[in-house]
């Protein structure tokens, strides 16, 4: 089966309309909501609320910075707390629209715990860049995790505890890496890479980490 390059909807919030008042669009999916203020200038460009997990404390995520998505700080705010627990300082370009808003808040390291990735910008080809922040339930804080910012358009797998990147090199090369975390870091555990010829061919690649090192343990054909 091809392998195609995509964001889930479920990861970026892809939201649909509930309704449009004068500046105000809100939108909601699966017990979260999301509000663009329609601001023209600097100030709060949109507010998403929702759960810390299941069950567990509400979380409300306001994105500071000038219209139309120049975010500057993200402000974190527990249940019904009037003031931010915590202020994460950036300088990112995420899509902030009437169909999607540029943050993921899901468990990243399956501890329990949904984390927070925001996208860093919209870049013209397929392979999104985030800023992702693992929460800790020791400080109750969330903490940098540069060391997940390589993995672009990613897609949770909770069962299998993965990590999936999708990623396009160019229009005849694609593919998706799997990763894991092994001793508290996130590892490169697999790849498979597609590649297409101009006469219609396509090659699927399986890698696999053996032995510390990345092996191809399978090639068929796929569909192109």
């Amino acid at each position: 089966m091809s392998i195609k390059t995509h964001i889930s909807a479920a990861f970026v919030f892809l939201l649909f309309v509930a309704y449009a008042v004068e500046a105000l669009a809100t939108f909601a999916t699966e017990g979260l909501s999301c509000k663009l203020s329609g601001i023209s200038g600097h100030g709060e460009l949109a507010r998403c609320e929702g759960l810390f997990r299941e069950g567990g404390d509400a979380i409300s995520i306001g994105f500071v910075g000038t219209s139309p998505n120049h975010v500057t700080a993200v402000d974190l705010t527990r249940g019904q707390d009037k003031k931010p627990f915590q202020v994460l300082q950036t300088d990112i370009h995420p899509t902030i629209d009437l169909e999607t808003v540029g943050i993921l808040f899901i468990d990243l390291n399956f501890d329990g715990h949904r984390d927070v990735a925001l996208m860093a910008e919209l870049p013209e080809g397929a392979n999104v860049p985030y800023n992702y922040y693992l929460y800790d339930p020791e400080t109750k804080q969330f903490v940098r995790e540069p060391l997940l910012d390589v993995i672009s358009s990613p897609e949770i797998f909770g069962e299998e505890k993965e990590i999936r990147a999708f990623w396009r090199l160019d229009a005849s090369v694609s593919g998706q890496d799997i990763w894991q975390w092994r001793s508290g870091k996130p590892v490169i555990t697999g790849r498979i890479e597609e590649t297409r010829a101009r006469e219609g061919q396509c090659t699927a690649r399986h890698y696999r980490l053996l032995s510390e090192k990345m092996k191809l343990v399978r090639q068929i054909r796929c569909i192109w």
